[in-house]
């Protein structure tokens, strides 16, 4: 469900599924604390290329992660995000906390 590349101390990971929901949320929260957890100034792209669709379960991991991401110093940036869920950030304000490339 979910594809990890590392690079130096940059990490992609591409969501592989079209819907991002509470089967692939624990899945995510446990790649990227994996990450997090061995060090701290790193680069994580999630990568939302396929994605059509997100619930909330999935908005409540990526909420986590970059709570996590904050204290760790790392940097998370979304990148690929489609009109529809880029809107769905921008209406619930979560624009202004995450990195949307």
């Amino acid at each position: 469900m979910i594809q990890v590349t590392h690079q130096n101390d940059a990490i992609n990971i591409e969501l592989t599924r079209d819907r991002a929901d509470i089967l692939i949320s624990r899945e995510i929260g446990v790649a990227v604390s994996n990450v997090m957890e061995t060090g701290s100034n790193k680069t994580i792209y999630l990568d939302f290329k396929r994605v059509e669709y997100i619930d909330s379960s999935f908005i409540g991991v990526l909420i986590q992660i970059h709570r996590d991401s904050l204290k760790k110093q790392n940097k998370v940036i979304f990148k690929n995000v489609n009109d529809n869920i880029r809107s769905l950030f921008e209406l619930t304000k979560l624009s202004s906390i995450f990195h949307l490339d």
